[in-house]
């Protein structure tokens, strides 16, 4: 298996990265939609995973503020992260959250805001974690 972890580079590929984790919900793409929420977000915050060509997973982030003790913090609200089931336990949700923390780290956003109860799994360090 290669596996391939990287920004989108068009709305083709964002639609691909969304559907990763749509498809759990039952979300039907069209192209205007997809349009709108590739303009809310924008291409570079959408990551997506290749696995021999094919897309098996995406992982997106919002930017925005964070209001801390002193003053707000920039801050890459994570979202539509997920895998395909057929892709799962392959270390590729893994690969995605780095990927994200390090574009979030390179970008200096200064916090990476993450929802959830148990993130030992993804072995992430230096978040801020939501509740």
């Amino acid at each position: 298996m290669t596996l391939e972890v990287r920004p989108v580079k068009d709305v083709a590929e964002f639609t691909e990265g969304v559907l990763a984790i749509g498809q759990y919900f039952g979300m039907v793409a069209n192209e205007e939609r997809m349009q709108r929420f590739a303009d809310q977000m924008t291409l570079e915050r959408m990551h997506a995973a290749w696995s021999d060509g094919t897309v098996a997973g995406g992982a997106g982030a919002f930017d925005f503020n964070l209001t801390v003790p002193g003053g707000e913090l920039r801050t890459a609200g994570v979202t539509v992260v997920g895998v395909l089931p057929t892709h799962r336990r392959r270390g590729i949700l893994r690969a995605l959250m780095r990927a994200r923390r390090a574009r979030t780290w390179r970008a200096a956003r200064g916090a990476l805001g993450v929802r959830g109860d148990d993130l030992r799994p993804l072995r992430l360090r230096a978040c801020v974690v939501l509740r």
